[in-house]
């Protein structure tokens, strides 16, 4: 009931603009749900939750966002890709080239 893939501890500035991207496929064409938040209780959402609507084949995948829910520098946060919700026997996901770039202020 809970199939995910993180890296924990992200280092996050409040209200800025960052972009998510990432190389990705299932062997049936299912999706993934990708989410940032806290790392623990209360998982506090910081800007980002987002289905991404995944092939069969390699494809390149991005996302811009404003980071949000907190007002100061964080260093916990987690980059999910829950896939629970969308998998079933048998699926196969593969992922590769995940980067979170800082881009700036937020507007």
């Amino acid at each position: 009931t809970n199939i995910q893939v993180y890296q924990a501890n992200a280092m996050l500035e409040p209200n800025t603009l960052y972009s998510l991207s990432f190389k990705a496929n299932s062997n049936t064409g299912h999706d993934v749900w990708i989410a940032l938040h806290k790392h623990v209780s209360p998982y506090t959402n910081y800007g980002l939750g987002k289905v991404f609507d995944l092939t069969s084949s390699w494809q390149e995948y991005t996302v811009q966002f404003t980071t949000t829910g907190f007002s100061n520098t964080v260093n916990d946060g987690r980059l999910a890709f829950l896939l629970s919700s969308y998998n079933a026997t048998g699926d196969e996901y593969f992922f590769d080239d995940v980067v979170l770039t800082k881009l700036g202020a937020a507007n």
